[in-house]
This record gives C-alpha cells, structure tokens and sequence, in this order.
C-alpha cells in the first residue's frame, strides 16, 4: 500500500503498487498546498518508489502520489503525511 517508508531526518522513501505498469510522481510539501515535486520516474512499474530528499528535520510534510499509464490514465492518491525525525 501507499506509505512513507525509511523517513529520515532529512528524506523518506514514498512507495505504493499500481494495477498497470504506470510512471511515477510525488507532489510535496510542508502544508497542503503542497508546491514541490520529485519528478516524473519514465520507466513504467507496478511497484514504485520515490526518494525524497533534503528535508528539513522534525517537519511535517504532506504528499500525494501521482501515476500515469501506458494508456494516459492519470491516478492520483489522497493527501498523505509524514514527520521527518529531528536532529540528534
């Protein structure tokens, strides 16, 4: 299922399954406005990960998943969240 994974202080790892081979994208930020993507993975996958990185630690941080496949179906995710470990 869709989920940030391995969150760091300062990234964490977005990952989530699709039916079809899709791309894959993650739209970011610190409020639900979001403003921040990863860009687009070309490589159509059923099993995706994203990295983000230079986070800033101990914020948290909102993101939606977005997959397109071979056919120009577009899917997006529901508003997630995330917290990013503080600094030691």
């Amino acid at each position: 299922g869709l989920g940030a994974h391995v969150v760091t202080s300062s990234g964490a790892s977005i990952e989530w399954s699709t039916n079809l081979a899709s791309d894959s994208a993650v739209e970011y930020g610190t409020s639900t406005a979001l403003g921040k993507t990863s860009g687009t993975q070309s490589a159509l996958v059923r099993e995706h990960r994203v990295q983000l990185n230079s986070l800033s630690a101990g914020r948290t941080y909102y993101y939606r998943v977005i997959s397109n496949d071979g056919r120009g179906l577009r899917k997006t995710s529901e508003l997630r969240s995330f917290k990013t470990l503080p600094t030691r």
